[in-house]
């Protein structure tokens, strides 16, 4: 997760603030900054990981020299960050005179620094060279930058206190330059835990006692999400970063214009959309009963690892020979539920950041249904159809052994046609092609039918299991493989009832009787969609196979 936030917060931030026209030498410096957190994310947590994970010397070496470079190359530039705000606010006539060549030199000396001291390190590490000053370079090159930081923090604060001529300029010098002294402290406050204890380490105090791993996993976290809490401070600090990010959020241009009159013609599935696309403004206070920029971090990273999580299972599932057929139902689901994380959060993302806009926002609106109610239900009918399968398979053995590719292939088919035959009656009459008539009818009809299904299908297992068997081995394993699947239908059916117990209330018109407090409707649709990622988080617990699969592909 961590990564995931490094790598999209500073891509959007490097694109941010390469859109600037105002202070652009000075956010040119906040670039080089965020292209050195980007790296972290890129490079020095995944070396981390991997060095935890295989416990090899060679990834040892590799995750400290990316760790190294990375780490004085952001803490460098923090420090010619400071001593640039310092030369804006002490002497902003001649910072106006500055010209680009020494932005540009500025800007390469931490880079520079930072590939030294990295190849020094990596060279003691293989004795190459001695380590005869190993401290001094451990305790020199972090603490230049930490002096030049506090020097010129304290020349700010002596400067800003005097009158100047050019008030309106200097304000806005004084204001960047407080933003990056609270970028400069907080970036400190992470990075210098590690420090601390590298040099106890050069020291050799660390010999007399062991630190706890739990320890040193929360002092490297917090060394990493320094690369990251940059990204969280600008939008509050810096109002051109925040306008720009909203403008990204809206995908830049909307061609429509708000109107406070206008709302969406109520839909009687994915009615829980409708609910939040009728507000007028998208706020940008921290009201959780608002969109904003908490709720995108959650979908988010929720995106991420339904995307993540479900590639990794489609993978692990095809690399798997025995019980082939069970597992293409799981591949089929597995792919439903990766469709979840590229169409129907981010697009139900985007029906809530347009709302308020005219059939720009409508559009985007149906869009969201349509993806929403085609993914869900071939998610639920699937869990039917597996249920079934694991019945025929616990309850007549031999059958189940002689049953052909064909019957497989026509029973993964059935949820996605059954699927896109509801969705177009859906969409059809949101867009007044066809009539509305009896759809609460179809919500409960097509709800209810898996649901019978599995709760059929389980209590015929749970039956049949108790029965004794000639084949004790075989059917064990499809019993185990049946609860295996059961419990990841109870878990999904938890996930998955509340917004379709929201979506029956709506279409009977009880909403109407009280106010829905957003709130709710973002937790129930946040649950809906983790419907998508609970089944990754079970498997490796219940399967074997692909327990062992998902670890010789971390360790990869």
């Amino acid at each position: 997760v961590l990564v995931t936030l490094i790598i999209v917060g500073n891509i959007l931030t490097i694109w941010i603030f390469f859109k600037q026209r105002r202070q652009k030498r000075s956010y040119s410096l906040l670039i080089s900054l965020a292209v050195a957190d980007l790296l972290v994310g890129i490079f020095a947590v995944p070396f981390y990981i991997k060095a935890v994970v295989s416990q090899g010397y060679t990834w040892f070496v590799i995750s400290i020299g990316a760790d190294v470079f990375t780490g004085t190359t952001s803490i460098y530039t923090l420090a010619v960050i400071s001593l640039e705000r310092m030369f804006a606010v002490g002497w902003p006539l001649r910072h106006r005179t500055v010209n680009y060549r020494v932005y540009v030199c500025t800007i390469s000396i931490p880079w520079i620094i930072a590939a030294i001291f990295t190849t020094l390190v990596v060279l003691q590490i293989f004795n190459i060279i001695g380590r005869e000053y190993f401290f001094y370079y451990h305790v020199l090159i972090p603490g230049i930058p930490l002096i030049a930081i506090c020097v010129a923090n304290f020349v700010i604060w002596k400067k800003q206190k005097s009158p100047f001529r050019d008030q309106n300029h200097i304000k806005r010098e004084v204001k960047l330059a407080k933003t990056l002294a609270l970028l400069t402290g907080i970036s400190l406050f992470t990075w210098l835990p590690f420090q601390i204890l590298n040099i106890l380490f050069i020291l050799k105090v660390t010999e007399n006692f062991h630190p706890f791993p739990l320890t040193l996993f929360i002092i490297k976290f917090l060394q990493f999400s320094n690369s990251f809490v940059n990204v969280i401070i600008y939008p509050f600090r810096i109002p051109e970063f925040k306008h720009t990010l909203f403008q990204i959020l809206n995908f830049c241009v909307i061609p429509f214009r708000r109107t406070n009159t206008e709302t969406y013609p109520s839909a009687r599935i994915g009615s829980v959309v409708s609910l939040l696309t009728s507000k007028k403004k998208v706020p940008s206070k921290m009201d959780f009963n608002s969109w904003n920029i908490f709720w995108g971090i959650c979908f988010g990273v929720l995106v991420t690892l339904i995307i993540v999580g479900n590639i990794l299972t489609i993978w692990i599932f095809f690399k798997q020979r025995r019980q082939k057929r069970s597992y293409s139902l799981l591949i089929s689901l597995a792919v439903a539920d990766l469709l979840v994380g590229i169409f129907a959060v981010p697009f139900y993302i985007k029906a809530v950041v347009s709302q308020g806009y005219t059939w720009y926002g409508y559009t985007w609106y149906v869009i969201s249904i349509g993806a929403d109610v085609f993914t869900g239900t071939t998610s639920i009918y699937t869990l039917a159809v597996i249920s079934l399968e694991r019945m025929f398979a616990v309850s007549w053995p031999v059958r189940h052994r002689t049953l052909n590719c064909r019957v497989y292939v026509c029973a993964i088919s059935i949820p996605w046609i059954i699927a896109a035959i509801f969705t177009t009656s859906v969409v059809l009459p949101m867009l007044n092609i066809i009539g509305r008539e009896n759809s609460l009818y179809h919500i409960v009809l097509i709800s209810g039918i898996p649901l019978i299904a599995i709760c059929v299908a389980n209590f015929v297992i749970w039956k049949k299991q108790k029965m004794p068997f000639h084949n004790q081995n075989h059917i064990k394993r499809e019993v185990k493989l049946a609860k295996t699947l059961a419990l990841i239908t109870g878990t999904s059916l938890f996930t998955w009832l509340p917004f379709q117990i929201l979506n029956i209330l709506f279409a009977l018109k009880v909403t109407q009787n009280f106010h829905l407090i957003e709130l709710t409707t973002f937790i129930i649709k946040f649950l809906q969609f983790s419907n998508s990622f609970v089944n990754v988080i079970i498997y490796p617990f219940r399967i074997p196979e692909f327990k062992r699969t998902l670890f010789q592909i971390l360790k990869f």
